[in-house]
């Protein structure tokens, strides 16, 4: 069986702005994003349980290694603590 490919860094909205080839502005796709973000009343998945240890796993490697953990990481380990 294939293994999903996964992306390593979210898109931007820049991108989404970039793919729509000038049909909506950013703030046209934040406010939609918001609108299907309520709608839902903001159930969504969230990380699996293996994404967040992976994501620890590399912020811990980092600290052992003397290093700072790339941000974005960082940011969404201490994000996924806060929640539970």
């Amino acid at each position: 069986g294939g293994r999903r490919s996964q992306r390593k860094h979210p898109l931007k909205l820049a991108t989404f702005v970039e793919l729509s080839h000038g049909q909506f502005h950013s703030e046209d796709i934040a406010k939609m994003e918001m609108t299907i973000l309520k709608s839902l009343q903001w159930r969504v998945n969230p990380p699996t349980a293996m994404r967040f240890a992976m994501y620890l796993l590399k912020v811990l490697a980092q600290l052992l290694l003397g290093r700072s953990p790339a941000s974005d990481t960082a940011d969404v380990v201490m994000h996924i603590l806060h929640e539970l």
